[in-house]
């Protein structure tokens, strides 16, 4: 199925700061503008953290729930998400921000990461 709409996983502010660019809000933008597909911030963070990347495997997998919301309310019952990171390990972000978008009814969430990092 084709998705309805592309969505990047946010990160906390201090990213962008650090690096001098948000990676998957420009995957996503990209993303979108090669497949003709709208892109919307629907997720915003709700806690800080210290980044996955300086975890051990056992702490990314525990990455507690809570930490994304719903940026703002916004209808896409029945629709087809394309949610996207910029690289994953445990896949635990993808899973803890489509487990907040499936409390706005999608019909589907779909992970897509640019890279896979292997610390361990």
């Amino acid at each position: 199925m084709w998705p309805d709409l592309i969505v990047p996983v946010p990160h906390a502010p201090w990213h962008a700061l650090l690096r001098g660019y948000r990676a998957a809000e420009l995957i996503a933008s990209e993303l979108g503008k090669l497949l003709k597909i709208p892109v919307k911030k629907l997720l915003r963070r709700s806690l800080a953290s210290i980044p996955q990347r300086c975890k051990t495997k056992e702490q990314r997998e525990k990455l507690q729930r809570g930490g994304y919301q719903l940026q703002k309310q916004t209808d896409f019952i029945d629709r087809t998400i394309l949610l996207v990171d910029d690289v994953t390990a445990t896949g635990m972000t993808l899973i803890r921000c489509a487990e907040v978008l499936k409390g706005g009814f999608p019909h589907r969430v779909i992970g897509c990461t640019a890279t896979l990092a292997e610390k361990d």
